[in-house]
């Protein structure tokens, strides 16, 4: 079921730090664009993970992806992602526990719609978190 949506707007050069919803995820780009780099939940343990509460995103402590310090981080390195970029009238599937970073370039308008997977099978790497 729908479990929430959101109406975005920016004048560009913003960043989402990493982090993944424990919903699914549609995002629809209606003028703009933005790039999107996703690593697969098995990356995890190569991202540092932060969890607040239950009710928020797990975000990471690695707060830039594009020049990370692997001092810091050395773990990172092993961590594989892809990378995308979608424009006005493209359509974007994220699924529930993904991690990602979202750039946007330029003035940009997305609608983003999350719909609760009620699977327990993904909940259990959430919970793993908490």
């Amino acid at each position: 079921y729908l479990e929430d949506a959101f109406l975005w707007m920016g004048g560009g050069n913003q960043v989402t730090p990493v982090h993944f919803d424990n919903s699914e995820n549609i995002m629809c780009m209606v003028a703009g664009r933005k790039h999107i780099r996703v690593f697969e939940p098995a990356m995890s343990n190569y991202l540092y993970p932060v969890v607040q509460n239950r009710h928020t995103a797990v975000t990471s402590r690695m707060k830039n992806l594009s020049n990370p310090d692997l001092k810091a981080f050395p773990d990172f390195a092993k961590a594989s992602s892809v990378e995308v970029t979608i424009e006005a009238g493209d359509m974007f599937f994220l699924p529930s526990y993904w991690w990602h970073e979202v750039t946007s370039y330029d003035r940009n308008i997305a609608v983003n719609w999350w719909f609760n997977t009620h699977s327990f099978v993904l909940d259990s790497v959430y919970n793993q978190w908490l």
